[in-house]
């Protein structure tokens, strides 16, 4: 049985759909049912005799901030029935108006820039209509594209990362390296792509051949054939060390079809680089 604030007289008081009996300190288990109007205002009799005291309930409404809880409830007054506690609608909850108002900027902003686009063109329109009669408006220039620029070609040192890497030479054709007892035949041919490379850093750098890339004449991609690569003894580009400051020549090989016809390496510093291309016509 819950207690409520000291100072409410004892009494009947309402509570639910009977009247339960408050005896100044504590809420008891003596009760009684709700009579007509007078649960209004408490009852105008006493409680049955068999258990309830010849105290009646009292005229007066208790102060709110005295009046007892019954087991957790609403505060209950003398004379009154707690009110129902209602939920606000959804329109009206916070979360629902903030979203309101980004949907709302959101489209606003979408017909700003709209109506910008429109009133440009109706400027440029309106200058062209507006001119002098008896004169033409001037041609329009046709837009012409920057000139490509033409990628680094053989001989040419470029960068990528810390490593500067020179293409000195590309031979094809072979169609088997190593010996007859120990090598690899080719798919289609070899290409060999001899380069130079320097490590231009401040620490030692692993140059991976796996890393590189042969693109032909209609864009297809190829990657190193590593494993032909451990039979030639002057490719020294698998897996190689390269301090700071020193160089290294090898060859990429790479296994192509018979009818490719290769136009450019891109070459990379490591795995994450940007690479950079190097014209092989």
């Amino acid at each position: 049985m819950s207690t409520g604030p000291q100072g409410t007289p004892a009494g009947w008081y309402p509570s639910g759909n009977v009247q339960r009996y408050w005896d100044g300190g504590q809420w008891t288990e003596q009760t009684a049912p709700l009579q007509g109007a007078s649960a209004q205002t408490g009852p105008s009799q006493p409680a049955p005799s068999h258990s309830a005291p010849s105290h009646s309930a009292p005229s007066h409404s208790a102060p709110a901030g005295n009046a007892p809880r019954d087991n957790g409830s609403a505060p209950v007054y003398p004379g009154h029935s707690a009110p129902p506690r209602t939920k606000k609608p959804f329109y009206l909850r916070w979360w629902f108006l903030a979203l309101a108002a980004v949907v709302v900027i959101a489209v606003l902003s979408n017909l700003l820039s709209g109506g910008d686009d429109t009133v440009t063109t109706g400027a440029t329109d309106g200058a062209s209509s507006t001119a002098p009669a008896g004169t033409s408006a001037p041609a329009k220039k046709k837009a012409t594209s920057a000139p490509a620029k033409k990628a680094p070609g053989i001989g040419t040192p470029v960068r990528d990362g810390k490593f500067q890497f020179t293409v000195t030479k590309v031979t094809k054709g072979k169609n088997r390296v190593g010996s007859a007892d120990f090598g690899k035949s080719a798919q289609g041919q070899f290409i060999y792509v001899y380069v130079t490379v320097k490590n231009t850093g401040n620490e030692a750098q692993t140059l991976f051949g796996d890393n590189q890339t042969l693109i032909d004449a209609e864009g297809r991609k190829f990657t190193p054939d590593t494993e032909a690569a451990i039979y030639l003894d002057e490719s020294q580009t698998f897996i190689e060390d390269i301090n700071p400051g020193n160089q290294l020549k090898g060859v990429i090989l790479f296994d192509v079809p018979k009818d490719a016809a290769p136009t450019s390496i891109e070459l990379h510093d490591s795995a994450f680089s940007g690479g950079v291309e190097v014209s092989l016509k």
